[in-house]
């Protein structure tokens, strides 16, 4: 198997794919009907089984990650997420059968977020090759380091690897690597200055609240343009 973020061409029409593709539906729909009752070991068991198609329903497992329901993935076996990674609701991996998708330990996944390994075919197909059913796509390994936090409706896109501490704001679109402790945020994912981020708090004399200019002007409402509120954004 692949390790690194090389495109890797593969048919998702080819019926070894196929059959790969329909067992990881079946027990990803398994696992998301679940009552939240149903005990930790059961649970444990059945969403490995979304990601390690050769386990037995029977299985016990000691850990597995923290998932909230609905969760999606197209294939499962490439994919390895740690046992003590978190990982919130919608999350779909949209992987592949030929490239690895690696979440190491401590992460926390947002609502909503999408990591896609898969990518385009490498050419055009031409159209005759269509008409046969004959279908290509690649796949790109995603390596997600330690203790990465990923905002929610992030996506991460194929062959991207993030170092250890990254933040990825809510709505990052992130295409290239981060390396380690890096933060970013947007469409496309552009990095966040550290010297905005280390900036010392306003002190309270450049920002008086409401109540102070309201004594010191003696009127009873203050215009937008008096009083500017400071504030951290990411």
């Amino acid at each position: 198997m692949p390790t690194s973020s090389e495109a890797v061409v593969f048919s998702p029409n080819d019926d070894g794919v196929r059959e790969k593709r329909e067992r990881a539906a079946q027990a990803c729909a398994e696992y998301n009907t679940l009552s939240r009752h149903t005990t930790a070991s059961f649970r444990n068991c059945a969403f490995m089984m979304t990601i390690n198609l050769q386990l037995k329903p029977e299985t016990r497992i000691a850990s597995a990650p923290t998932v909230l329901p609905p969760f999606h993935v197209d294939y499962g076996e490439c994919v390895s997420i740690h046992h003590t990674v978190s990982i919130d609701s919608n999350c779909r991996i949209v992987d592949t059968p030929v490239a690895n998708v690696v979440i190491r330990k401590y992460c926390i996944i947002g609502p909503n977020v999408t990591i896609s390994s898969a990518g385009p075919p490498p050419s055009q197909l031409i159209e005759e090759r269509l008409e046969r059913g004959e279908r290509e796509m690649t796949g790109s390994s995603i390596d997600i380091g330690e203790r990465v936090w990923i905002g929610a409706s992030a996506v991460i896109g194929p062959g991207v690897t993030i170092g250890n501490g990254a933040t990825i704001a809510a709505g990052a679109v992130v295409l290239d690597d981060m390396p380690p402790n890096s933060k970013v945020r947007g469409n496309p994912a552009t990095f966040v200055s550290e010297e905005f981020h280390k900036t010392e708090p306003a002190k309270r004399e450049d920002h008086p609240s409401p109540s102070i200019l309201t004594l010191e002007k003696k009127v009873e409402h203050i215009d937008e343009d008096d009083y500017d509120p400071y504030y951290w954004s990411f």
